[in-house]
C-alpha cells in the first residue's frame, strides 16, 4: 500500500498541529485498512511510507501539548492561550481514540443502568452539524497547507467513520452482535454547545431561508436528534456562505465535542387477548369530558397497568375490536383486545409469566376479567382491524313498550323471527355527533329473535344477530327517525331499550384462541 507525499517535516508539524491523525489520512485518501488504524499506528504508517521524519514530527508536536498542560496545572501557563485537549479542526475531537473509548463505555453504562433484555442491536448517530462547517473548512486548510493536488475533493464521512469505529467497541462491550434489524436501538447525541451557541446562529442570520425547510425524518421513531434542526437545513445554509466566513464563525472554537445523551429503545411489544365486563359503570376507556375525569377507572387501565408493568414498558396503546357503552356489558368468549407496550425492558416474557398477569388483572376487580393473554406478532395485529365491518356480533336487548302494546303489536314482534338479513340505513346518532362525524351507514340485521316477556308484557327480550358498527339502541328506538327501519317500525310502536349486553364478537383472537 502506498502513501507517499513529498512534503518537509515543518510541514507535518502543522498537520499535526491542526489534525488529528486519522483526519490528516481522511483528507489524503479513502484507504479503510488506514483509517481504522490507531493514532500512534497512522503515525508509523506514514513514516514508513514517506519519512521517519514524520513520527519526529508528531511527537514534537504532543510534547509541546504535555509541557502546555504541565505549565498550566503548575499555574506558570497562559490560561487564556493554554488548552488541555487537543482539538481537530475538522472531527472536533470525536475520532479520536480516547472520546470513542468515553463514548463507548457511556453507552455500555446507559444500558446496563436502564436493564434492558435483547440479543442484538442497532445504532443511531446524531453528530453536531458543526462538524459539515468544519469539513469544508478543513478540507479549504488541507489544501492550502499540503497543495491542492495533495488532497481529495471526496474525503471520506466524519460520521462514515465514526460508525465503523464505534460499532466493534459498542459490541464488544454489550457482548452481543449488531444487527440492522434488530429491535433494540441505540441513539448516541453528540454535541457542540459551544458551536451552537457561536455558529449556528450567525449562519441563521447569513442564510434565514435555509433554516425554514422541512426538519426531514428518521427510522427510529423514538430517537431523535436534540436541537431539532435538520441536516439538509445546515448543509443548504453552508451552501451560501463562504469558506472565508465559515473559518471565521469557527476560530474561536476552543472546546471538543461531548456525548449529550445516550437514548434507548426497544420496538414495541404487542400482547394480545379477549375481555369480558360485567359493570354498567365502567367505561371502556377513561372518560374524560372538558378535561375532567368522569369516572375512576375503566377497561383500558385494569388490562394495561399490569401488562405494561410486567414488561417494564414506557407506555401502552389500547386497541379493540370495536367498543361497547359504558352501560353496556361484556358477555360470552369476551371482545378481543390489543396492547401496544412502548419501548418494554423486557421484550418476551414465559408464558407462565403471562399467566400471572393475567391472574394479577383478574384479581383486582370484579367488573372485568381477561381470558387468552398472549404475546403476538405485528402481522398479527391486523387481523383486529382487517374487515371489521364484515363482523358478526351478537346481543342480548331488554326493551319495553312505552304504552300497553296491542294484541296486533305483540303479534308483529313474535313475527320477527322470520326476518333475517335486513339492510338498514343509520344516521349517525345524536348521542355521538360530538365525536362521529356526520354520515348515513349501512347495516345489515341478520336476525332476530324474541325471548320472553314480562308477566305484564311490558318488557321483552330480544336476541340480535348483526354487521359490526351496528348501533342497537338507535335500532331499538330509532333515534328520531334517523335508524330507518327500525324495530318501531316493525312492531308500529314506541319502544325503547332498557339494557344491552354483547353475546359475542366473531373474530378469531388472539390466534388459536378458541
Amino acid at each position: 500500500m502506498q502513501f507517499c507525499f513529498e512534503m518537509d517535516q515543518e510541514t507535518w508539524k502543522k498537520a499535526f498541529a491542526t489534525f488529528c491523525p486519522r483526519c490528516v489520512v481522511r483528507l489524503f485518501c479513502h484507504d479503510w485498512k488506514v483509517l481504522k488504524m490507531s493514532e500512534k499506528d497512522i503515525v508509523n504508517f506514514l513514516a514508513e511510507n514517506n519519512d521517519e521524519q514524520i513520527e519526529t514530527s508528531f511527537l514534537e508536536i504532543e510534547q509541546r501539548r504535555s509541557l502546555q498542560v504541565t505549565e498550566l496545572q503548575n499555574g506558570n501557563g497562559d490560561e487564556m492561550n493554554a488548552t488541555t485537549d487537543f482539538l481537530c479542526i475538522s472531527c472536533l475531537g470525536i475520532l479520536m481514540t480516547p472520546f470513542l473509548e468515553d463514548c463507548s463505555q457511556k453507552v455500555a453504562e446507559t444500558v446496563a443502568n436502564d436493564n434492558y433484555t435483547f440479543n442484538r442491536f442497532q445504532c443511531f448517530y446524531f453528530l453536531p452539524h458543526q462538524l459539515f462547517v468544519s469539513d469544508k473548512v478543513s478540507q479549504d486548510t488541507a489544501k492550502q497547507l499540503f497543495g491542492v493536488n495533495a488532497v481529495e475533493n471526496e474525503a471520506h464521512d466524519v460520521k462514515e467513520i465514526f460508525k465503523i469505529l464505534m460499532e466493534p467497541l459498542v459490541t464488544a462491550k454489550l457482548k452481543v452482535p449488531r444487527s440492522i434489524d434488530a429491535n433494540f436501538e441505540i441513539a448516541i447525541n453528540i454535541s457542540h454547545r459551544e458551536a451552537e451557541k457561536k455558529v449556528l446562529p450567525v449562519m441563521k442570520s447569513k442564510s434565514p431561508r435555509s433554516f425554514t425547510h422541512g426538519k426531514g425524518k428518521h427510522p427510529a421513531k423514538r430517537l431523535k436528534p436534540l436541537d431539532g434542526v435538520s441536516i439538509a437545513q445546515v448543509k443548504h445554509a453552508i451552501s451560501k456562505i463562504s469558506v472565508e466566513e465559515l473559518r471565521e464563525m469557527s476560530s474561536s472554537l476552543s472546546q471538543p465535542c461531548k456525548v449529550e445523551a445516550i437514548q434507548l429503545n426497544h420496538s414495541s411489544v404487542y400482547v394480545g387477548g379477549r375481555y369480558n365486563k360485567y359493570s354498567r359503570t365502567l367505561p371502556q376507556t377513561p372518560w374524560i369530558i372538558d378535561g375532567k375525569r368522569k369516572l375512576e377507572n375503566s377497561v383500558q387501565e385494569f388490562l394495561g397497568g399490569p401488562i405494561k408493568d410486567a414488561f417494564r414498558a414506557d407506555g401502552y396503546n389500547f386497541s379493540s375490536s370495536g367498543r361497547e357503552d359504558v352501560d353496556v356489558r361484556m358477555l360470552g368468549t369476551g371482545r378481543p383486545y390489543l396492547i401496544e407496550l412502548i419501548n418494554p425492558r423486557f421484550p418476551s416474557v414465559p408464558q407462565a409469566k403471562i399467566l400471572e398477569i393475567e391472574k394479577k388483572i383478574n384479581e383486582q376487580t370484579s367488573d372485568i376479567s381477561s381470558s387468552g393473554l398472549q404475546i403476538v406478532s405485528k402481522t398479527d395485529c391486523k387481523r383486529l382491524k382487517e374487515g371489521e365491518e364484515e363482523k358478526t356480533k351478537s346481543y342480548y336487548a331488554l326493551c319495553r313498550f312505552i304504552h300497553p302494546p296491542r294484541q296486533t303489536q305483540l303479534e308483529k314482534l313474535g313475527q320477527l323471527k322470520d326476518l333475517t338479513d335486513v339492510e338498514i340505513k343509520q344516521t349517525t346518532p345524536v348521542r355521538v355527533l360530538h365525536r362521529r362525524p356526520l354520515a348515513v351507514r349501512i347495516r345489515t340485521i341478520h336476525k332476530i329473535s324474541l325471548r320472553g316477556f314480562d308477566d305484564n308484557k311490558q318488557f321483552f327480550k330480544l336476541e340480535l344477530s348483526t354487521q359490526a358498527g351496528t348501533y342497537i339502541k338507535e335500532f331499538v328506538h330509532s333515534d328520531f327517525g334517523r335508524t330507518s327501519p327500525s324495530l318501531r317500525d316493525f312492531v308500529d310502536a314506541d319502544v325503547d331499550i332498557i339494557e344491552l349486553d354483547v353475546q359475542s364478537v366473531d373474530v378469531v383472537w388472539p390466534p388459536g384462541f378458541k
